[in-house]
């Protein structure tokens, strides 16, 4: 899904990337008329992608219809060369996500053709006649649903953190001799650790709950959009945002506090908490940075 560019991420109406329509061939051509609206951050991309949907501009007869979603062939399903007119490369080394590969892609006057837009929403008829979609936000979900998948990952995020700082505190014994037992106290036993780890466990059941409403909200909105229902269109987006802002900061927070509970340990990569919370911290800014949602 190549959404992102250089210069723009979540200020969709001012992609770069456009879609001219060529009515005499019905076809679209993209272009990346400038270095910012390079397509950048778009997963899978980089190695292994072979179709991309690419938001782009649709332009008919110099007239600007704003951001619209075109399936692109970016990479020959013979050889997997790059095709005619697409730049693609990998974007490299990042904090973590290393399995996923990151890509940079520009295009140079690439044709499709007019049936590759799709048209769910908008149309486009063989004549150029443009058909607009029964509200001007329906584009937005594609983010909308991600920021809801977003929401549920996190969720169980926070229960992996947990998990682990809760299971390695009552195995660890540090400190006091008890008595009747001879050994040491659990880590577990002192309020201060309880203080610093059992929260992300609440906060995890939580925000798991949370996330199954915003499933079951979601496959209601997509239910009533079928109908030409778009009534809960503001709801879904206003809640999706909010939630995916609010359980990302409380998950990344929580998950390197649970690892510094685990005292030096905590450093080693054998914790399991190391690549599990850099590659978590992604998810503060990908599909709508934190700050700028809330």
């Amino acid at each position: 899904y190549a959404q992102t560019e250089l210069g723009h991420g979540s200020a969709l109406s001012r992609l770069e990337t456009t879609a001219i329509l060529d009515v005499e061939r019905d076809e679209w051509v993209i272009n990346s008329p400038t270095q910012s609206s390079a397509k950048f951050w778009i997963g899978t991309l980089g190695k292994i992608a072979n179709h991309a949907v690419v938001q782009a501009k649709l332009i008919i007869k110099g007239k600007d219809y704003g951001a619209h979603p075109f399936l692109v062939p970016i990479r020959s399903l013979k050889d997997h060369t790059s095709l005619p007119g697409v730049i693609i490369k990998d974007q490299g080394p990042k904090q973590g996500a290393i399995s996923m590969d990151n890509g940079y892609a520009r295009f140079e006057n690439v044709r499709i053709p007019r049936e590759n837009m799709l048209m769910r929403f908008s149309q486009v008829s063989r004549e150029g006649v443009y058909s607009k979609p029964i509200h001007p936000k329906l584009a937005y979900g594609g983010m909308t649903a991600a920021r809801t998948v977003i929401i549920n990952k996190s969720a169980l995020g926070m229960a992996r953190g947990a998990t682990i700082a809760i299971r390695y505190s009552a195995v660890r014994r540090q400190g006091n001799v008890n008595v009747a037992t001879d050994l040491e106290t659990q880590v577990l036993d002192y309020p201060g650790v309880q203080y610093r780890i059992l929260p992300l466990l609440s906060h995890a059941f939580a925000t798991i709950f949370a996330g199954y409403w915003m499933d079951d909200m979601f496959a209601q909105y997509n239910a009533n959009i079928t109908k030409g229902d778009t009534s809960l269109l503001k709801d879904v987006h206003v809640y999706s945002s909010g939630l995916k802002s609010y359980v990302t900061k409380l998950g990344a927070d929580g998950i390197e506090e649970a690892r510094r509970s685990l005292g030096g340990h905590g450093y080693s990569l054998f914790s399991g908490m190391i690549d599990f919370h850099r590659q978590f911290l992604a998810t503060v800014t990908y599909e709508g940075e934190n700050a700028l949602l809330t």
